[in-house]
């Protein structure tokens, strides 16, 4: 009797265990399935979350207070396009671009604030809200292969360069405007003549 009952169970076995495992493997395939999809839209929604975070984190010349954001890298074919363009005329009027600046500080008419060291750190984040003059234009940065944006910051028609305190820039870009200007004499985009005038005194 107890073999019977036995052979029984065993051939409930041997028939539904195939029916089970078919139904398991169903059900972990679309489990599986609707976990990938899940995962795939969970992905993407959180590239969409990044590309937004990324375009809010970058400081454009239309964002006023720039602490903490990321300051935008061009190059500089978009720079020399961005100085012929009505954008950069209107904003300027054909001044240079440290005419119009005034740093944020009580009294500047009459004692000049000091110099800071830099605006945008190594991460290239924004460390003040009012940065200097190149700073805070993203398409502004000094290259020796653009030699408009130079001499702007030069005595007229010599190589010398204009008075840290009155430019406003920060000590990082005086050091690439200094060294930007003298590798553009040495490739012989900038060329200045230097007029010696001899007095002789005839007795």
């Amino acid at each position: 009797m107890l073999s019977r009952h036995i052979r029984i169970l065993l051939c409930k076995l041997n028939f539904e265990l195939p029916n089970r495992t078919h139904l398991l493997i169903s059900y972990n395939y679309h489990n599986s399935s609707q976990f990938c999809c899940a995962a795939q839209v969970e992905e993407a929604g959180s590239k969409d979350n990044e590309e937004v975070q990324e375009a809010i984190g970058y400081a454009y010349n239309t964002v006023e207070k720039k602490k903490g954001l990321y300051r935008p890298k061009h190059t500089l074919e978009e720079q020399i396009a961005y100085m012929n363009s009505e954008v950069y005329a209107d904003t300027y009027k054909g001044m240079p671009v440290y005419h119009f600046y005034r740093r944020n500080f009580k009294g500047q008419s009459v004692f000049m604030p000091k110099p800071r060291m830099f605006c945008v750190d190594k991460e290239g984040k924004f460390k003040v809200n009012h940065a200097c003059p190149i700073c805070r234009d993203e398409y502004l940065f000094f290259d020796y292969r653009n030699p408009a944006l130079i001499l702007q910051f030069l005595f007229d028609q010599t190589d010398r360069i204009l008075p840290l305190k009155k430019l406003g820039l920060c000590f990082d870009q005086y050091a690439q405007l200094r060294a930007q200007l003298l590798k553009a004499k040495e490739h012989g985009l900038l060329m200045f003549f230097k007029y010696f005038c001899c007095i002789y005194h005839l007795k």
